[in-house]
């Protein structure tokens, strides 16, 4: 069982280190990510995705909700939700219903992003969860939700 998980940065000097981090667990072994993205958040309020890690199945929920954030940065609602079930179809989705949820939930996630602030969203096995919000934390990021 996989869990998706944000953590936010208050700010974009931390965003490095974490995804260093985060490559670390993932090729140590330790932690199994299905797939993860960094997404910042400009002083102009733009938002720029960068994916980290994808690791075959299991991760069509972020790759929907990274395929919206990526639409969110590209023009807005619209090409979010049009993003996020292209994000879904690349993340191998049987079902696509769900395509308004991510857009809302990716604005929620930018939403909650401070200007000059980041966020890394990843798509964790469920044994992992605690081990990466630690790690994360220990950078200065917060759960989101």
């Amino acid at each position: 069982m996989n869990k998706l998980v944000v953590m936010t940065f208050p700010d974009q000097t931390k965003i490095d280190e974490a995804t260093r981090t985060l490559r670390k667990l993932q090729s140590g072994r330790s932690i199994k990510f299905y797939a993860s993205a960094t997404v910042r958040k400009n002083a102009d309020r733009s938002l720029s995705v960068q994916e980290v890690t994808r690791e075959g199945h299991g991760g069509t929920a972020a790759a929907a909700l990274i395929g919206a954030l990526a639409g969110l940065a590209a023009g807005g609602p619209a090409a979010a939700a049009i993003a996020a079930v292209g994000g879904a179809v690349i993340g191998n989705a049987a079902d696509l219903s769900a395509e308004d949820d991510f857009t809302e939930f990716a604005t929620n996630i930018a939403d909650s992003i401070a200007p000059g602030g980041a966020a890394i969203v990843a798509d964790v096995t469920e044994e992992g969860v605690t081990a990466f919000k630690a790690a994360m934390q220990s950078l200065g990021a917060m759960v989101l939700g």
